[in-house]
């Protein structure tokens, strides 16, 4: 992420900021790139303004944050391996083998 100083923090417009009415001072979240609204979502997360960074990020940048090439779903459409919820199921599985 380039740095932005205070200078050229000020000359930009409103609409690049994630909190407007804060701007160009601390809190206003500053969203002009994708390289400035990643690091705005990561430092908004946890605050109160959190939703409104997210929204104007999301307003932005509407494909930011989505993974190509998913076509949605749980935790096994992003390729991680679902544990057995049990031992039988884990015995089911053919893990038996391995010990």
């Amino acid at each position: 992420m380039a740095r932005l100083k205070m200078a050229a923090r000020k000359r930009l417009p409103a609409k690049d900021f994630a909190v407007p009415s804060k701007r160009p001072g601390p809190g206003s979240y500053p969203i002009e790139n994708r390289s400035h609204a990643a690091d705005a979502k990561a430092r908004a997360a946890g605050k109160p303004v959190a939703a409104e960074v997210d929204r104007a990020v999301a307003r932005k940048y509407p494909d930011m944050g989505k993974r190509k090439g998913h076509g949605g779903g749980g935790s096994a459409a992003r390729g991680e391996v679902r544990h057995p919820q049990s031992h039988e199921e884990f015995m089911r599985l053919g893990h038996d083998k391995d010990y």
